[in-house]
């Protein structure tokens, strides 16, 4: 996204260290939001919330990304506020603006969309499967959500053209990356860049199919087990069935 340049340009103006300093109080910004979350769901257990917290706060790779100058904890805080939004302060729209401009930043949060609207559901069964979404609240969420995404997709697309929409959506769809990959996909590509007689097929195409296949059926089977159960086994999935990784 190009809100990503935009936060960063300080370190052009300030000092070179603004992205990674940014970052790693976002990542305390986010551990506020967690402990408000926490606080909602652990049944004022204060060693689930202290838990939840230090899982998060002292997680190597979490601050190692923050440091290094990843903008991970912008996605991270987006979707911890979401969850807030949702579940302790039930404000519908504020929550699709969230994962809205979460979508954007990453296109990767989109998956949490079906868990958090089915969440949003009347309780107990529904006589017929589509009940489950199509409600006033998972429409309301949804079209928030797409509304965000799409508004400030057109707005960059607007500015700057083919270069954003290669840079922030075309490219991952094409991305083929031999080295440096534990993707369950590594071998078979590497197989496909090396080899001229077209013995082998370029599989790690097909990579997205699995995977949201995987994300839909667990968005969709898991939803019922709490606020968080879905959401982390798609992320789960996700990743380990991602081509590059």
């Amino acid at each position: 996204s190009p809100l990503l340049a935009y936060i960063l340009l300080p370190n052009i103006w300030l000092h070179k260290a603004w992205g990674k300093l940014l970052f790693s109080g976002l990542d305390l910004v986010a551990a506020f939001v967690l402990r408000a979350w926490l606080e909602r769901y652990a049944g004022h257990d204060p060693t689930t919330v202290k838990v939840g917290l230090c899982l998060w706060l002292f997680n190597p790779f979490c601050f190692t990304i923050s440091t290094r100058g990843s903008g991970e904890s912008v996605v991270v805080l987006l979707i911890y506020g979401c969850f807030w939004a949702l579940h302790v302060q039930r404000r519908i729209p504020l929550a699709g603006c969230l994962l809205g401009l979460a979508v954007h930043w990453r296109l990767y949060p989109v998956i949490f969309g079906l868990p958090l609207a089915l969440s949003l559901g009347p309780p107990g069964r529904c006589r017929w499967p589509w009940q489950r979404l199509l409600h006033s609240g998972g429409i309301l969420f949804g079209a928030v959500t797409f509304g965000v995404f799409v508004a400030l997709g057109a707005l960059f697309a607007l500015i700057y053209g083919r270069e954003f929409l290669e840079g922030a959506y075309l490219y991952h769809s094409r991305r083929l990356d031999p080295q440096h990959n534990f993707s369950v996909y590594f071998y078979p590509t590497a197989l496909f860049l090396e080899d001229k007689s077209g013995l082998f097929p370029n599989i790690a195409r097909f990579a997205a199919l699995p995977q949201f296949a995987l994300c839909f059926w667990l968005g969709w089977s898991e939803a019922d087990l709490g606020p968080t159960v879905a959401p982390l086994l798609q992320a789960i999935a996700l990743v380990a069935t991602n081509k590059v990784l």
